[in-house]
């Protein structure tokens, strides 16, 4: 058989789309039949793409065919299979705004859930390197995955719709995410959330198990891009999550991972303080009501454990070695924006805790992170505001500091190495970390010779 349809060429191929416009449904059939196989084979991809006028029939006669139940599957697995790796056809199919003929497919045979199911698979394959002149179609997409994000879905499903809705970041698209807002996919991604632990070892639970790990990963994922929202100084996407119950959710999530830190919960970490950060960038109320929560004692005592593994180092691989530095560094950036955005009354106490173990991880971070110069600008910009803290305070408090138990946030962070890190940021190309590096250096070691 391979070899017979290894034979086949644009030729031929032609030939034989040419005769599902015979108006005789049942050669339509079989045509459909013939041509789904062959897509099954490596060569499809330069066979279907040498002629785009065979795709322009085949989306037409699939148009003209609607009512046609059989017919519309198996049109729809071929399309599946020959856009599966296919950019160029993907194009083409765009510039015919195939997405508007998957939606009116959709509603018209929405309640047979099978038929729904290989729909939506056949549309994610647009969502793999997506283009932002079919934003408007995209969109579309985002609107029919959002029904089936429901827990009776099937989780191998989910995953599926999840990766589909993941892929559509990489355009880096407001309208995308407004999108995602406006259909309140935050509330079904909440709702769907897999808590449970599956042991590998029950019956035919181990797949099950790889989903939901997938599926917890992908879940945060997403709700750390819509987080991310860029809003012109309006938080109101921000406040409708938390209003929703966002930070009672992750705290819950953080709780559910609490005592393993495997690579898998190691990724939910990351996520977790990339959704964490961004509320951080709000207003007091909303830092206020992360300080409520008491998540931030949690994400210590995780930051505690992922600190001493980068320090220890004790038989990391290189790829876990990268990824406990990912999620440091977001950890690190919640951190830092915590302190900077906060109020003293709430800052003091949090940056006192476990012997100003923050002001420890921002300094490491600091060495860690070099190339990362938003997050330097965050660390020094926060290690400025614990700083001029110190000199407020110590123009009320004259008294020389005898106990530990006083000890300053200034001399932490020289106890620390600080200095050896400010004078070689001094030097650097970056003029605002030339500048926040000099204003510490000044803050710190001025604070010191005056008293």
């Amino acid at each position: 058989m391979e070899i017979l349809f290894s034979q086949l060429n644009d030729e031929y191929l032609t030939l034989i789309i040419d005769l599902l416009d015979k108006n005789n449904n049942k050669i339509s059939y079989f045509i459909l039949w013939i041509l789904i196989n062959v897509s099954y084979f490596d060569f499809n991809e330069n066979l279907f793409s040498s002629n785009l006028d065979n795709i322009y029939k085949i989306a037409c006669f699939l148009g003209n065919n609607k009512n046609d139940k059989i017919l519309t599957y198996r049109g729809i697995w071929l399309l599946r299979n020959i856009t599966s790796n296919n950019n160029k056809i993907k194009d083409e199919l765009l510039k015919y705004n195939i997405i508007e003929y998957y939606n009116e497919i959709y509603h018209k045979y929405c309640l047979d859930n099978e038929f729904a199911h290989e729909l939506l698979i056949c549309i994610g394959n647009f969502t793999i390197n997506p283009s932002k002149k079919y934003i408007k179609q995209y969109i579309v997409i985002i609107k029919l995955i959002q029904i089936h994000l429901n827990i009776s879905t099937n989780l191998k499903w989910l995953n599926k719709y999840l990766f589909f809705l993941n892929n559509l970041f990489s355009l880096n698209s407001n309208e995308i995410l407004r999108e995602m807002v406006e259909e309140e996919i935050y509330k079904k991604l909440i709702n769907i959330y897999p808590f449970g632990n599956i042991s590998e070892d029950e019956d035919g639970e181990g797949e099950n198990k790889a989903y939901i790990k997938s599926m917890q990963i992908l879940i945060i994922k997403i709700l750390g891009k819509i987080l991310s929202i860029d809003e012109d100084d309006d938080d109101s996407t921000i406040k409708a999550l938390i209003n929703y119950g966002i930070i009672n959710f992750l705290n819950k999530v953080i709780d559910s991972i609490y005592t393993s830190l495997d690579n898998d919960n190691i990724k939910l970490i990351k996520n977790i303080a990339f959704c964490l950060s961004n509320i951080c960038t709000g207003d007091y109320d909303q830092i206020n009501e992360l300080y409520k929560s008491q998540i931030f004692i949690k994400l210590i005592k995780i930051g505690s454990n992922i600190y001493m593994a980068l320090k220890n180092n004790f038989n990391l691989k290189e790829n876990e070695t990268k990824l406990i530095q990912e999620a440091f560094r977001e950890i690190c950036y919640v951190f830092c924006l915590t302190i900077i955005n906060s109020v003293y009354d709430k800052l003091i106490p949090f940056a006192q805790y476990q012997n100003s173990i923050v002001i420890i991880f921002i300094i490491e971070a600091l060495k860690l992170f070099k190339n990362k110069y938003d997050l330097i600008e965050l660390s020094l910009k926060s290690l400025c505001h614990l700083a001029n803290y110190d000199k407020e305070i110590d123009e009320f408090n004259k008294k020389i500091r005898v106990s530990d138990y006083n000890i300053s946030f200034s001399e932490i962070m020289e106890r620390n190495g600080i200095k050896n890190i400010i004078e070689l940021l001094m030097k650097s190309n970056n003029h605002e970390i030339r500048h926040l590096s000099e204003e510490l250096y000044d803050n710190l070691f001025s604070f010191h010779n005056s008293k």
